[in-house]
């Protein structure tokens, strides 16, 4: 069964989750083989009766199961939405285990048979958990496969269940002793059950009364804890982090604790792992802790991060932190902040989380044959006061593009370094660039039907926070029988949401969208780019309680749809206030003539191209054309900036962004505001484009100001 990432999570990575399922197995197979031994070695049903004269396990028993088959109730609704095989199972385990413990409590004289029932079917619920936490059970549910994380009731839960194992097996072994005493005594008595009512009858003692009560008012107490844990939230979701809000879909693994200073403090392994997008698709990817995406950090705007980060590639690494305002020397560029993290070596990142929204980290080395492969993972910075109405439930999807070479490759349209459609000599002249061969796209690591389905409640308020890690293609995001309202853009809150049926999203861009559920059945979120849902890009949206409806034919086509575009949002403008005059740059992006990989700002490559000159407190303006045939996602590290025009239009209330996509031909104005001393680039997000020499340095004058 799926752990709801809904809940509370206990981050650990693999080698850590061993240090407490290790344990647990080794304990739960000891018990095990003591109790077939004992079994196998027989005993008189004599023997429970005398046994229990020498001590008063069966009312502890009791209530440890009435605990566990709280436990288990407890998390059976959230289960239940995920999936209906999960939930009957937490159903039926929990009533099982609290009608053994009243049956147990209200009469303790029962059979060894009946004991060894109790142990197996204890034993055989610890297995299962423990293969839900390593490796994961294939073919059933929809997380069929998908190794689970530790929730944060697991503990309490399985310490109780083995305490249960322990006694059952104690008591076995109690009377397997009695047994042995009663065959050496050979004038004893035998002692029938007939016998042994007549004698002593069937009322409990004091003693007996008064341990049942205590076990089962542990059980009630765990009820509660449970129901108080497993209350809703003010979102429900997937997420890391120190005590945020859960925010993604896929599984997540991060070594994370508090430091003294209410630092979030991570551990981030880079390393190749073999990985499976779907079936019959397998890579050799690059990693963050051994997953891809790597794991979603989670904090509050404010907080400290202090990420730890261990290459044992055979390549140097860095990470940078995007669309955070991080100091300059912990943005992650290679030999400009910061030397390359070596293999072997490691580097902590230390910053405070600013600004709130929707970021996310990855590689910043040889993005063709890092980033594609698998370098990068979901940054959400919670705002510093909680929101005021904050949606029912939330996902986290990252959408990227892969290179398998066991399917055919996906042609590109023009503007993401297809071949021109223009034709004749301007078509071979001004066609594209030698964009990779992606034939495989996905989402949370995992190309359809891999993906994980999106569980949804019908009435609630459902966010979608959208990064797009592809390398060079932009995806147009729909929801099959669902408007989508953009709230967000780039992590940005604007003023009011935009209804759209179609989300544009370029590399490197983010937006926060939300849709009611309004609309039960089985709908696919997926993309209308043509050829790109069909090579993996598809999501299922499942109501629950609709899990066996038909799915509908989906959508191939943008005809008459709604789709978002700058101009239709409004941003609020959190940007400081420039103190100091004006620095304004005219820059003409160019390359890609003839199929070339040479891109141009200026008419230069870098690193040659000219650095932009500003000092602190600074408006910085730049002007942008797009001379060439593709799109261009431009990103300055380290700020955040205003779109204040739009191929000669002046946008009245600019959104807020760090990533801005200049189609071909197009133009666009931005701005900034000095404010974080260094030295940052601005950069076209597509690999191929900024290893193509489309890159400037914005370079701080001394002396720095104010």
């Amino acid at each position: 069964m799926m752990n709801s990432s809904m809940n509370g999570m206990v981050n650990v990575s693999g080698s850590l989750v061993w240090i407490w399922l290790g344990p647990l197995v080794i304990i739960a197979a000891l018990l095990a083989v003591i109790a077939v031994v004992i079994l196998i070695r027989g005993g008189d049903e004599r023997a429970h009766h005398e046994a229990r004269q020498g001590g008063q396990l069966e009312p502890w028993i009791a209530g440890l199961s009435i605990a566990a088959g709280l436990l288990h109730l407890a998390a059976a609704p959230e289960h239940l939405a995920e999936w209906w095989g999960y939930g009957y199972f937490f159903l039926a385990s929990g009533v099982g285990q609290v009608l053994y413990g009243e049956v147990l409590f209200r009469s303790p004289n029962r059979s060894r048979r009946f004991y060894a029932i109790g142990l197996f079917v204890t034993l055989a619920i610890i297995a299962l958990y423990v293969v839900t936490r390593s490796v994961g059970i294939p073919l059933l549910g929809p997380g069929a496969g998908k190794v689970e994380a530790v929730g944060a009731l697991d503990i309490p839960s399985k310490l109780v269940e083995i305490a249960l194992a322990s006694a059952l097996t104690a008591l076995l072994w109690q009377r397997q002793s009695v047994n042995r005493a009663l065959d050496r005594a050979a004038h004893h008595e035998p002692t029938t059950d007939d016998t042994y009512r007549q004698r002593n009858g069937t009322r409990l003692s004091r003693r007996v009364l008064l341990s049942g009560s205590v076990g089962t008012v542990a059980g009630l107490l765990a009820l509660l804890v449970g129901l108080g844990w497993r209350r809703p939230r003010t979102s429900r979701s997937e997420s890391l982090g120190a005590g945020a809000p859960q925010a993604t879909a896929p599984t997540i693994d991060l070594p994370a604790s508090p430091a003294a200073n209410g630092a979030l403090q991570v551990a981030l392994t880079v390393e190749e792992v073999e990985w499976e997008l779907a079936p019959g698709k397998r890579v050799k990817a690059l990693s963050y802790n051994r997953q891809i995406p790597g794991p979603l950090i989670r904090l509050r705007q404010g907080q400290r991060l202090q990420a730890t980060v261990t290459n044992k590639l055979s390549v140097p690494t860095t990470i940078h932190w995007h669309g955070v305002d991080v100091p300059n020397s912990m943005d992650g560029i290679p030999d400009v902040t910061q030397s390359p993290v070596q293999p072997g070596e490691s580097f902590v990142y230390a910053f405070d989380a600013k600004p709130a929204g929707t970021r996310w980290y990855h590689t910043h080395y040889a993005a063709t044959k890092q980033q594609d492969r698998g370098l990068y993972a979901p940054l959400i910075i919670d705002p510093a006061n909680p929101e005021a109405d904050p949606p029912d439930r939330e996902y986290t999807l990252v959408f990227s593009s892969w290179v398998t070479g066991l399917s055919a490759p996906v042609p590109a349209p023009s503007t993401d370094g297809g071949s021109s459609d223009t034709g004749g000599m301007m078509g071979g002249m001004m066609g594209g660039s030698h964009e990779p061969p992606y034939d495989t796209f996905a989402i949370n690591g995992k190309a359809f039907p891999a993906t994980v389905p999106l569980m949804v409640q019908e009435g609630e308020r459902v966010r979608l926070r959208l990064i797009n890690a592809s390398g060079s293609r932009t995806h147009l995001i729909y929801l099959e029988g669902h408007q989508l309202q953009v709230t967000h853009t780039d992590g940005n809150q604007l003023q009011e949401p935009v209804v759209v049926d179609v989300v544009p999203i370029a590399p490197a861009e983010r937006y926060d969208v939300e849709f009611t559920a309004n609309r039960p059945g089985v709908w696919s979120l997926h993309d209308l780019t043509p050829g790109q849902t069909e090579a993996g890009l598809r999501v299922k949206v499942i109501y629950a309680g609709q899990e066996t409806v038909t799915e509908s034919s989906l959508r191939t086509d943008t005809n008459s749809l709604q789709q978002w575009a700058y101009p239709m949002g409004q941003g609020v403008d959190w940007l400081p206030t420039p103190t100091d005059a004006t620095a304004d740059f005219q820059l003409t992006l160019s390359g890609g003539m003839m199929g070339s990989d040479q891109w141009t700002i200026n008419g230069k490559s870098y690193p040659h191209t000219d650095p932009l000159p500003v000092h602190q407190g600074d408006l910085v303006r730049l002007r942008l054309f797009n001379m060439s045939m593709e799109t261009h996602p431009m990103h300055l590290h380290g700020h955040s900036f205003r779109i204040t025009g739009i191929d000669g239009s002046k946008i009245s209330t600019p959104l807020i962004k760090d990533v801005m996509a200049i189609q071909p031909m197009g133009a666009a104005t931005l701005e900034f505001v000095a404010d974080n001393p260094g030295v940052w680039m601005f950069h076209c997000h597509k690999p191929m484009h900024m290893e193509g020499g489309m890159v400037t340095l914005v370079r701080y004058q001394p002396p720095v100001k104010g």
